[in-house]
């Protein structure tokens, strides 16, 4: 015995430790979950910092991948496009197994979706949406059925003149707030 442990049990635990590389944690363990969930936000935060001036990142619901026809806590996968006023881009195809798995399927889901500007679902429930809106992302429910290129299409021409909504997703001043705005600073001299 060596520290009060058996030295067959030191060994062993030193054996983990090295082979750690060889047999990784699994993913359930939080540490492995925070540490792929940071590695995550990092890749799609350098994603979009290196993207177009204007773009905004949107994930949508999908069971078939053709449809936003998915609900938030049940979808198959998150498709994820880079939308500016001149182009459409697909960046990615999330699937959503590993968060079925978690402890707080909410909450993996949202984790997710992290980066995305606008997440579309053909519904969403209450707690839910709370937890998207957490994580910094405005969710929009769709009608249901409703194809991913037209719903991509419809957001790409409303942002070059953006509602109030959608100027504070993408972190500009709306411009029919202008107005207000305007007379609000001539009322304060």
């Amino acid at each position: 015995m060596r520290g009060g442990l058996p030295r067959r049990r030191c060994l062993h635990r030193v054996s983990l430790i090295h082979d750690a590389h060889r047999h990784p944690p699994p993913p359930s363990l939080p540490l492995a979950g925070e540490v792929t969930h940071l590695l995550a936000s990092l890749e799609r935060k350098l994603y979009v910092s290196a993207s177009l001036k204007g773009a905004i990142r949107v994930a949508c619901a999908t069971d078939s991948g053709e449809l936003i026809d998915g609900h938030f806590g049940s979808c198959r996968a998150f498709l994820v496009y880079q939308v500016s006023p001149e182009t459409v881009e697909f960046v990615n195809a999330l699937s959503t197994a590993a968060a079925d798995e978690a402890e707080d399927r909410n909450k993996a889901r949202a984790a997710l979706i992290d980066g995305c500007q606008i997440a579309c679902f053909q519904s969403i429930g209450g707690p839910a949406a709370a937890k998207v809106v957490r994580a910094g992302t405005h969710p929009l429910k769709v009608a249901p059925n409703t194809r991913v290129d037209d719903m991509l299409a419809r957001l790409q021409q409303t942002l070059t003149n953006p509602p109030p909504w959608l100027a504070k997703v993408m972190g500009v001043e709306a411009a029919s707030l202008a107005t207000y705005r305007e007379l609000a600073e001539v009322g304060e001299e």
